[in-house]
């Protein structure tokens, strides 16, 4: 498993911006000209960027999706998962299923941790954003998104979903906390890609 992570701030220059925009597929600069904050838009650019400098995305019919909206390569090739938060886009990739997620640290209410977390996670004292990405990456990794209710698992250990082992692996940066979930114990080697990754 590889991860790249992506500096979307770059992308506040107008010209890369604009240049970048012109690359990414038809589909995705529409969701980003329908966005009306400049982060957002970046960071949605900035997984498009990833998609095209790591997996060769190029055209639409590149990619498919499930029927809950996971992306996966159509004429096959490695599995992968997107997810953006704050500056940062990443991208996380594996020869078999898995989920990333990104968070940025900041302020939550409490009743948060309590609807996500189950009874042996709160008592083990979780970290919230460690708990909220570890579950977001395994609804990312069976492709179900939230019709896999977040406390229908545990992610203090290994969960079996359709027959197969995920394990879960944590990586901190300052200000943000990624989490992955996939067949290997140890969390990916993360690749901080920067103005080498935009593809020109």
């Amino acid at each position: 498993m590889n991860a790249y992570l992506l500096d979307v701030s770059l992308l506040c220059d107008p010209a890369l911006f604009a240049r970048a925009l012109a690359m990414t597929l038809p589909s995705r600069q529409k969701r980003i000209e329908a966005c009306p904050l400049p982060e957002e838009q970046r960071r949605l650019l900035g997984a498009g960027m990833l998609l095209h400098r790591v997996l060769g995305v190029r055209r639409e019919e590149d990619i498919s999706f499930n029927p809950w909206g996971k992306p996966a390569l159509s004429g096959g090739g490695p599995c992968f998962s997107l997810s953006h938060s704050g500056d940062y886009a990443l991208l996380a990739v594996s020869d078999a299923p898995l989920g990333a997620d990104i968070q940025q640290v900041r302020p939550v209410s409490p009743g948060l941790l309590r609807k996500l977390a189950r009874p042996e996670e709160l008592a083990a004292g979780m970290e919230f954003f460690t708990l909220f990405t570890r579950k977001e990456a395994m609804m990312k990794a069976c492709g179900l998104g939230f019709a896999l209710p977040p406390r229908s698992f545990s992610v203090l250990e290994p969960y079996l979903y359709a027959g197969r082992l995920y394990h879960f692996s944590t990586l901190l940066r300052p200000g943000y906390v990624l989490s992955f979930a996939a067949g290997e114990p140890a969390p990916p080697e993360l690749r901080v890609l920067e103005a080498e990754a935009l593809p020109f």
